[in-house]
């Protein structure tokens, strides 16, 4: 009986050995079902991550969108009202921006260097009565041509000359104020 207890004993280690490397793969199955399954989870949070990061995402663009379109409006709004403005301001008839007060004096105590200088800074900080039209230069303002007839020694075709700060007078004295209308 010798030979056939050799033949179980030899068998016994087989089935052993082939158990615990049956037992050491199934430790091993289930480390790697342990890894399988964390990386499932793993992804499915980031799944969730990027579906969330998407939706925001979304929705920021979405605002941006409606704030871009709501610029636009007003700029449109703002350009529209500006050419309107424009528009009205070249149809509507030609309002001079000097204008002469006859023997009207200028209230003012300074040098007239001072007052060219104070009516120039003040000349300066005024607006236009529109934005089309500057102020006039002294070049463009239209001069009454002088009379020939005013001083000359003929008394039968002379015209008696008014002084200077007559009402008569079509020139400003030197006393005069300048108004200037601000629209």
């Amino acid at each position: 009986m010798a030979p056939a207890s050799g033949l179980i004993r030899e068998v016994t280690e087989v089935v052993q050995s082939h158990l615990k490397e049956v037992s050491d793969l199934k430790g091993k199955v289930t480390q790697a079902s342990d890894r399988v399954d964390l990386l499932l989870q793993q992804t499915d949070e980031l799944k969730t991550d990027l579906s969330n990061n998407a939706v925001d995402f979304h929705n920021h663009a979405l605002h941006q969108q409606d704030a871009i379109a709501q610029l636009v409006n007003d700029l449109a709004a703002n350009n529209s009202n500006i050419s309107k403005k424009l528009d009205s301001n070249l149809t509507k008839p030609n309002r001079p921006s000097v204008t002469w007060k006859a023997n009207t004096p200028i209230r003012s105590n300074a040098s007239p260097k001072t007052s060219t200088k104070n009516m120039k800074t003040s000349l300066a900080n005024s607006k236009p009565s529109s934005p089309i039209l500057a102020p006039a230069s002294p070049d463009s303002i239209p001069r009454p041509k002088p009379n020939p007839n005013a001083f000359s020694d003929n008394s039968t075709n002379a015209k008696k000359a008014s002084p200077p700060n007559s009402p008569n007078s079509k020139t400003p004295p030197n006393n005069t104020a300048i108004a200037f209308s601000k629209d």
